[in-house]
């Protein structure tokens, strides 16, 4: 008798609370952490899906994103636009510490049109900085090739099935430094070189990109970090 009271009142105590959506999105990938070593929340208020272990992130063209930078015009672009995810607990931290670490997924982009965004960014390593880059990212630019932070034009293409599986290998040295390789499909096709300039830093993924001309829809499956050393 008394359990049966008990979860009566669980319920009813549970019905009463109305959780924020943001909320929702973070409690629901617990599920897709590896090993309980990174969880993942909405960065800046974004609407994303989690089902069955994949993240979605959908963004309409023209739809300003939610962070404060995002509303500012740039010398080429009026907005930026943006559905992401940030980890919010790394290992029991909530930066990233010194070490090696890999991050991955299979990534699918679906679009409404045949050109893609004049940048798109999949993937970042950020400290948080109000402007200029963050010590790493990839991602793809107006012509359709795979790009990083500091370099726009040098890498290949995405294939044209728009499917590719997507490894970070990085390395955070206790000066700051902060190098990432970039493979795709097994094979390494971009480095970078940065540093971090504040006292945070963190991953982000999903959908970021500025000038697009349709609809887009990122899906990242399988997604797992591991901490190599």
């Amino acid at each position: 008798m008394k359990f049966f009271i008990s979860l009566i009142a669980l319920v009813v105590l549970t019905g009463c609370n109305t959780i924020p959506t943001s909320d929702i999105n973070a409690l629901n990938t617990q599920s897709s952490n590896f090993n309980n070593s990174v969880t993942w929340k909405a960065s800046c208020g974004s609407r994303y899906k989690h089902r069955d272990g994949t993240f979605i992130f959908t963004v309409e063209k023209d739809s300003i994103g939610g962070c404060s930078s995002d509303k500012k015009a740039q010398k080429f672009y009026k907005h930026s636009e943006r559905s992401e995810v940030k980890s919010d607990r790394i290992f029991g931290s909530k930066n990233l510490k010194p070490g090696k670490y890999t991050w991955s997924a299979d990534i699918e982009i679906q679009r409404d049109c045949d050109e893609p965004a004049v940048r798109n960014t999949l993937f970042q390593i950020h400290d948080g900085r109000s402007s200029g880059a963050p010590p790493s990212w990839f991602g793809i630019n107006d012509q359709g090739n795979f790009r990083t932070n500091q370099r726009k034009y040098m890498y290949g293409p995405v294939p044209k099935s728009n499917k590719f599986n997507l490894v970070s290998e990085i390395e955070y040295k206790d000066t700051g430094q902060v190098l990432v390789t970039y493979v795709v499909d097994g094979k390494a096709i971009a480095k970078t070189n940065g540093y971090k300039k504040t006292s945070e830093l963190y991953m982000k993924f999903g959908v970021y990109r500025v000038v697009s001309n349709c609809k887009i829809v990122q899906k990242y499956a399988n997604v797992e970090f591991r901490k190599i050393k």
